[in-house]
C-alpha cells in the first residue's frame, strides 16, 4: 500500500469549503487515496466495499465543481439556491465518504488482527474523521442559513433577506474555523499514517497477501481491459467542447483526468511501460487545471464586455485562449500515449493463440486485430483534429459563437465511434480469454 498517495490524497480533504466551493477540490485526493487502497479490495470485501464508496464520492466531488456554473446562474435570481445546493451536496457527501474511510479503515484492522499485528487506535481514527467531516459540512452550510428567514412584510422589497447583511461574517467565522479543525485534523492523520508506514510487520504481511492475490488470470486480464475501455470511453464524451456563459461545460481537463485513470489502470498489465505515460497524462491534467482558472478569471472580470464589444478585451482574452491551446497541446500527446496502450492491448491481448503459425496469418481472428488497430489509429488522428478544433472553438468564442456548436457535434459523433471501437476492444479480448478457457477445458 503506497502512503505516500494516501498523505497526498488525504491533504485535498483537508480544507474548509464556501457553499460547495471546494478550493482543493476533493476528487484529486480521493483519485490518489484511490491509487493506495484498492490493492486492499482483493483481500477483503470491507476494504473493497471502502473502494466502491471512494469511487462514487469521487463521482459526486467532479459533479460538484461542475454544479458550480448551475448554482451561480440560478443564484442570480434567489440567493436562497446556495441553501439548497450546499445543503444537498453536503448530505451526499456524508453519505459516501464517512462509509469509504470507514470501511478502508475497518478492513485494514481486520487484515491486521488476520495476522496477529495489532494497530492501535484503528477504530478512534474512523470515528475522528466523521466528526471532522460532519462539522465540516455544518460549516459550509451555516452562512447559508440566513436566507431561511424571510421578511414576509417585504416580499417584494430589497429586505426580503433581512440576515443576508450577516452572511459575510458569519463565512469568514466559519472559514477560519474550519481551517483551523481541518489542520489540526491533518497532522494527526498524517502521525497516525507515518505511523502505519513504520510498521513493518504490518506492511510486510499486507505486501506478502497482495503479491499472493496479484495472478494476471483471463479474468483479471479482461477486468482490466474492460475498465480501461469504460475510462477512454467515458474520456471521450467529456471532450464535448460547448460553452455556458463563456465557461466550458466540460472543461478539457476533465478528459485528461480520464486519461490519467486509463494509464494508472493499464499499469496492472505493465508498471514498468506506462510509467512514462502516468507523468505525460497528469501533466495534461494539471496544464488543464491552469488554463480552466485562466478561463473562469476572464469570463468573471471580462464576459459581458466582451460580449458588447470583443475589441476592448482582446489583449485580455490573449492568455486563456493561449492556455487553452498550451492545455489542447499536452491533451493531445497524453491522447496519443493512451491509444499506444491501446494497441499495445490489441496485439498481445486479442486474436488466436495460433496466430502465430503460417496457416493463421490471413485468418479471420489476425484480420479482426489489423481491422482494429487501424480503428484505433484512425481515432487518434481524428481525435487530435477535433482537440484541436476545441482551441479555434474556443478562441472564435466571442467573434463567431455558432463554430462551437458545429464543433461539439462533430466531437459527439467522434465519441459515439469511439465508444463502438472500445466496445470491440473489449469484446475481442474477451473472447480471446474465453478460447483459452475452453482449450483449458
Amino acid at each position: 500500500m503506497n502512503y505516500r498517495l494516501l498523505i497526498l490524497g488525504t491533504i485535498f480533504l483537508f480544507n474548509p469549503e464556501i457553499n460547495i466551493l471546494d478550493f482543493l477540490p476533493d476528487f484529486i485526493g480521493v483519485l490518489l487515496i484511490l491509487r493506495a487502497v484498492t490493492p486492499l479490495s482483493p483481500l477483503t470485501p470491507t476494504a473493497a466495499e471502502g473502494v466502491v464508496f471512494f469511487k462514487r464520492y469521487a463521482v459526486l466531488s467532479i459533479v460538484q465543481l461542475v454544479a458550480v456554473i448551475p448554482m451561480l446562474s440560478v443564484a442570480g435570481s434567489d440567493p436562497a439556491f446556495y441553501l439548497v445546493f450546499t445543503f444537498a451536496f453536503a448530505l451526499l457527501s456524508l453519505l459516501f465518504i464517512i462509509p469509504a474511510y470507514r470501511s478502508f479503515f475497518s478492513g485494514l484492522g481486520y487484515l491486521a488482527e488476520k495476522n496477529a499485528i495489532q494497530v492501535p487506535r484503528a477504530k478512534i481514527h474512523p470515528f475522528l474523521f466523521s466528526s471532522v467531516f460532519v462539522i465540516k459540512k455544518v460549516l459550509a452550510l451555516l452562512p447559508e442559513m440566513v436566507y431561511l428567514y424571510i421578511d414576509d412584510e417585504n416580499v417584494y422589497d430589497v429586505a426580503l433577506y433581512p440576515l443576508a447583511a450577516y452572511k459575510t461574517g458569519i463565512t469568514v467565522i466559519t472559514f477560519v474555523a474550519g481551517l483551523v479543525l481541518g489542520l489540526i485534523w491533518l497532522v494527526l492523520t498524517i502521525r497516525e499514517l507515518s505511523r502505519l508506514r513504520r510498521n513493518a510487520a504490518l506492511n510486510a504481511a499486507l505486501s506478502s497477501e497482495i503479491a499472493a492475490a496479484v495472478h494476471f488470470l483471463p479474468e483479471q486480464i479482461t477486468s482490466t481491459v474492460s475498465s480501461l475501455c469504460r475510462l477512454m470511453t467515458v474520456s471521450a464524451f467529456l471532450m464535448l467542447s460547448l460553452f455556458i456563459d463563456g465557461i466550458p461545460v466540460f472543461p478539457l481537463f476533465f478528459s485528461s483526468a480520464c486519461l490519467f485513470g486509463a494509464v494508472r489502470v493499464a499499469s496492472r498489465l505493465c508498471p514498468a511501460r506506462e510509467k512514462k505515460k502516468e507523468r505525460l497524462t497528469l501533466l495534461s491534467l494539471l496544464v488543464g487545471l491552469i488554463s480552466f482558472a485562466a478561463i473562469l478569471f476572464f469570463n468573471f472580470r471580462y464576459h459581458e464586455t466582451a460580449l458588447m464589444l470583443f475589441s476592448r478585451v482582446a489583449a485580455s482574452f490573449i492568455l486563456p485562449a493561449l492556455l487553452h491551446a498550451v492545455s489542447c497541446v499536452f491533451f493531445i500527446l497524453a491522447l496519443r500515449s493512451v491509444f499506444s496502450t491501446l494497441e499495445a492491448v490489441v496485439r498481445e491481448h486479442t486474436g488466436s493463440y495460433w496466430e502465430s503459425s503460417f496457416f493463421s496469418h490471413n485468418s479471420s481472428a489476425a484480420k479482426e486485430k489489423s481491422a482494429l488497430l487501424f480503428k484505433l489509429r484512425f481515432g487518434f488522428v481524428s481525435g487530435a483534429v477535433l482537440a484541436a478544433s476545441d482551441t479555434v472553438a474556443y478562441s472564435l468564442l466571442y467573434v463567431l459563437p455558432l463554430y462551437q456548436i458545429v464543433n461539439a457535434a462533430v466531437l459527439l459523433l467522434w465519441a459515439a465511434y469511439m465508444s463502438s471501437v472500445y466496445a470491440a476492444v473489449r469484446t475481442a479480448v474477451n473472447e480471446k480469454y474465453a478460447d483459452r478457457k475452453r482449450d483449458s477445458v
